[in-house]
């Protein structure tokens, strides 16, 4: 499943600009904007995702917050693909497995992607 019928499965807004320019994001691949990070397509290990978990803004309540959603991923068994100092890091996901994506989806909630 691509990123684009992932999105438009679950009705989730791709590459939401106004949220890029709220957080002083910039983004060169599509991405669906959530609360704590985005998701994102990885090409390059074939048709999966990875929820990246990042720091914006950065402080230290949001940086508790991504800890603890590390360690719960890491809990339910998703792979980690990168981990950047204590709080940021990258996991990937099989959308098509209902385990993985529920975690996922769980830890990383896109109500501010949600399109109407």
């Amino acid at each position: 499943m691509s990123i684009e019928q992932f999105a438009e499965k679950y009705r989730w807004r791709m590459n939401d600009r106004k949220h890029e320019r709220s957080f002083g994001l910039t983004t060169s691949e599509d991405t669906i904007h959530g609360r704590y990070g985005e998701i994102v397509a990885d090409e390059s290990f074939g048709p999966i995702l990875a929820v990246k978990f990042i720091a914006v803004p950065r402080n230290a309540i949001m940086n508790g917050a991504l800890l603890g959603r590390y360690r719960k991923v890491l809990a339910g068994g998703l792979r980690l693909k990168d981990k950047y100092g204590d709080s940021e890091s990258t996991f990937h996901f099989d959308p098509a497995k209902e385990r993985e994506f529920a975690l996922a989806i769980q830890l990383e909630p896109s109500t501010v992607g949600r399109s109407t």
